[in-house]
């Protein structure tokens, strides 16, 4: 405010034709500083050490074996469609603690940033909220994971992120009561392609793949993605 009021006071004690000179050098200026303030914001920081973790803590975040799935849970299985017009196959994993025999997490669990990124969309309401983070990988690829069936978002969009970070919980037991134990898990999803809530597609792309090639055009298998960061074989645990 006092920069503006100097601003303001310099322009009236100038004459007229010095006054048209320092207007267009102001917003110049002005217009300098927003180019700047833009170029700053939208900048995606690069993956750290290629750190990829489970979202929940299971005691051993880098293994598939403490997680449980129920039968319909695994990628690409079937999945009746909306408003069960068929069937189409599921495009990521619906997660469970199964650490410690599961002593570790359920209902209400805190949920964590899969790898280091910038939280992009924070959407939905109970007990379909929704958080998007985007990642920037070593070989300079860009993916994006979802987290679904998510209460009291932590983070907000735009906020950087670490594997570290807690960035919500997953429904609780009385959150469950009243929606439904189908929802009693996490959707995890990894996706190849921007999920780009901003126009409505995001959902087409998850509640409408009916094959295999569909699915492998948008999501990776999340199984596979982060065992080959673990240095892990792709097979079976």
């Amino acid at each position: 405010m006092d920069l503006l009021l100097q601003v303001v006071k310099h322009l009236y004690m100038v004459d007229s034709e010095s006054r048209k000179f320092w207007i267009y050098a102001y917003l110049l200026v002005l217009l300098a500083v927003i180019i700047c303030n833009q170029e700053t914001t939208t900048e995606i920081p690069e993956e750290v050490n290629n750190e990829w973790l489970l979202p929940l803590d299971t005691g051993n975040r880098r293994a598939w074996s403490s997680v449980i799935f129920e039968s319909d849970a695994h990628f690409k299985a079937l999945r009746p469609t909306w408003r069960h017009r068929g069937v189409r196959l599921h495009t990521g994993l619906d997660l469970q603690n199964g650490g410690h025999r599961g002593t570790l997490g359920g209902p209400g669990e805190k949920i964590y940033a899969a790898a280091t990124g910038v939280v992009i969309k924070i959407s939905g309401t109970l007990p379909n909220k929704r958080i998007v983070i985007e990642h920037k990988l070593a070989d300079g690829r860009t993916v994006w994971s979802s987290y679904l069936h998510i209460a009291e978002p932590q983070v907000r969009e735009g906020e950087r992120v670490t594997a570290q970070t807690i960035i919500a919980r997953r429904l609780n037991y009385a959150e469950l009561r009243r929606y439904g134990w189908a929802y009693n898990h996490l959707h995890f999803e990894i996706l190849k392609k921007l999920p780009v809530p901003r126009n409505n597609h995001y959902t087409w792309m998850s509640q409408f793949c009916y094959n295999s090639g569909q699915v492998d055009k948008y999501f990776y298998d999340p199984v596979t993605f982060l065992k080959e960061r673990w240095a892990e074989p792709v097979g079976g645990e």
